[in-house]
């Protein structure tokens, strides 16, 4: 049977640990899609069909931001890391499509200028706050060759304020010759100096990476990561025909009496029904002089059509060649480390291996690449979709095509390790509730028997993390209920002295062969818990080797130092 899960609208506060170090719950928050968590892992933010909720994790505080009715606020976070340390949060409101930040619980507009009531957005912020970064809109959605939104950034004044954008330094053209769509500015360095966004080309299919970087002189330039990746046939781009020859109207043909005996004629086909043998041609209602002028303006459109045409078919052709061979990337999916050297993005490509399938699938390849060479790390041992950056590692998603399932990865070093595999690892206690509680059971459609069958499958959702990845969320739609989204949140951080999170190695501890812990220097108190939390070994100032009779398993090893600082450290026996 399907399980009955914790849902609450705050945070669980069960413990999980004893010994005056307490490992708080995971806590399930219903109706909720926690898509950002702050550097420092104290803020949270969801959103959900324009309502956002900011979270303080530290107080528990929760600040609901209603979408309203038509004319009034409906919110959407920004794309990039949009949360700031000290709780700035970066989106726009759908009603006027603005870039938007809340701070102390007031919604700001950032000054767009011209581009009010356009498609702009904030998407990115540094940790301190001192920088934003975002798409400016230009003109609202048009089918006309013009680029639409342009990249920006806004400096925060002495005064709180952020001031006038900055728009940064992009290519007017693609790579076909004329303006792209889009270009936009995703994310943003904890420095600020660095912003990656997209391009997406004059067509709308074909997407590429774009990165800023502001110079020590204050000058920004940009560079194409996967320019040197394009077109590897070297395929000839035939110039752009432009717009199609313009057909004659033959009503223009017509003086005032044919204008007025086609009217009649028209009236009349109208209250027959629509009697085809009765439906006017304009020809038949012109003077000879204008037949024959008509005439001769449609032989030549029809000539320059058929020309246009050829030139058409060529450009087309040559456009989708060089697509179809160039690396293409998902919209608005892309992540930046935060010292901005890598970013990562989801290769998109179809999957043809299945000739008799109804219809293509795309399958999502992770690539992270460098801001300063052209080094590549790919990760294609499954269909991923980036989400956001955690410390080292790059978070992603993979989708079920069958069941809807989420499931996060972390990527690193070219190693892709499952958020159920690393959340297990803290201990065995995790393990439990995560089996428990993040293990539903989900109608799946077999095409073996063409049946639907029910399964148990684990959804850990869509991740995100801080920077320490103390704090690990994650969303999910629950396709086991009711279809509405619901968020967990892990916080490993140090409560009362025991944080199961590894830490840096800072003093060395660590179990040598002998089952023996061997303590670095400086060390004035060494404290070894279980990952339960209970304490079963505490020794003041110890030698660099430290006898123990502790059964072998995972233990976490506090160790602080003379000046008052500790580290948190997993250690296996």
């Amino acid at each position: 049977m399907k399980k009955s899960l914790l849902l609450f609208l705050s945070a669980a506060t069960t413990a999980m640990a004893v010994s005056g170090a307490e490992l708080k719950e995971p806590s399930f928050y219903s109706n909720t899609a926690i898509q950002n968590v702050s550097p420092n892992g104290k803020w949270a933010a969801s959103e959900v069909y324009g309502t956002v909720v900011l979270f303080n994790l530290d107080t528990g505080e929760q600040t609901v931001f209603e979408a309203g009715d038509m004319g009034t606020p409906y919110y959407t976070l920004g794309l990039g890391n949009t949360l700031s340390d000290n709780g700035i949060l970066v989106c726009s409101t759908e009603t006027n499509s603005d870039a938007t930040y809340l701070e102390n619980g007031e919604w700001k507009a950032l000054k767009i200028g011209e581009a009010k009531n356009a498609n702009s957005c904030a998407n990115g912020i540094t940790p301190d706050g001192s920088r934003i970064c975002g798409n400016l809109g230009l003109v609202q959605t048009t089918l006309d060759d013009v680029t639409m939104i342009v990249p920006a950034v806004w400096d925060r004044q002495a005064d709180g304020s952020y001031g006038d954008y900055v728009v940064l330094p992009h290519p007017e053209l693609d790579f076909t010759g004329r303006a792209p769509q889009y270009i936009t500015a995703v994310a943003i360095s904890d420095d600020g100096r660095v912003v990656v966004g997209q391009i997406v080309d004059c067509r709308g299919a074909f997407l590429y990476p774009i990165v800023y970087t502001q110079g020590t002189d204050g000058e920004w330039s940009y560079s194409l990561p996967t320019d040197h990746l394009m077109n590897p046939d070297h395929i000839v781009m035939p110039e752009n025909p432009g717009e199609s020859p313009e057909m004659p109207d033959p009503k223009s043909y017509l003086d005032e009496s044919g204008q007025a005996a086609y009217q009649e004629a028209y009236d009349k086909w109208v209250a027959s029904g629509y009697d085809s043998a009765l439906y006017p041609d304009y020809v038949d209602f012109m003077t000879e002089a204008k037949r024959a002028e008509y005439q001769d303006a449609d032989a030549a459109y029809k000539i320059a059509l058929e020309e246009w045409n050829v030139k058409y078919d060529a450009f087309d052709t040559a456009y989708w060649d060089i697509v179809e061979a160039s690396p293409n990337f998902e919209f608005n999916q892309m992540a930046l480390s935060p010292d901005g050297k890598f970013f990562a993005m989801s290769n998109s490509k179809e999957d043809d291996s299945d000739p008799n399938a109804w219809f293509p699938v795309t399958i999502d390849h992770v690539w992270v690449m460098s801001t300063e060479d052209d080094a590549i790390t790919k990760y294609e041992g499954r269909s991923l979709s980036v989400k956001a950056w955690g410390g080292d590692y790059v978070l992603a998603v993979e989708t079920d095509q069958n069941s809807g399932c989420f499931n996060g990865y972390l990527l690193k070093d070219g190693e892709e390790t499952s958020l159920y595999d690393y959340l297990c690892a803290k201990g065995e206690a995790i393990k439990e509730w995560v089996d428990l509680n993040l293990t539903h059971e989900t109608e799946v459609y077999d095409w073996e028997t063409e049946t639907v069958v029910i399964k148990n499958e684990m959804y850990t959702g869509l991740p995100v993390a801080s920077r320490d990845l103390s704090v690990i969320a994650s969303w999910t739609q629950t396709n086991w209920g009711d279809y509405t989204p619901e968020s967990y949140l892990f916080d490993f951080r140090d409560a009362g002295g025991v944080n199961i999170m590894e830490a840096d190695k800072k003093g060395a501890v660590a179990f040598d062969a002998n089952g023996n812990l061997t303590v670095g220097t400086g060390v004035v108190d060494l404290a070894v818990f279980e990952v339960g939390g209970t304490c079963v070994l505490r020794v003041s100032d110890p030698d660099s080797t430290v006898a123990c009779d502790l059964s072998k398993g995972i233990y976490i090893v506090k160790a602080t130092f003379a000046d008052g600082s500790s580290v948190v450290a997993k250690a296996v026996k």
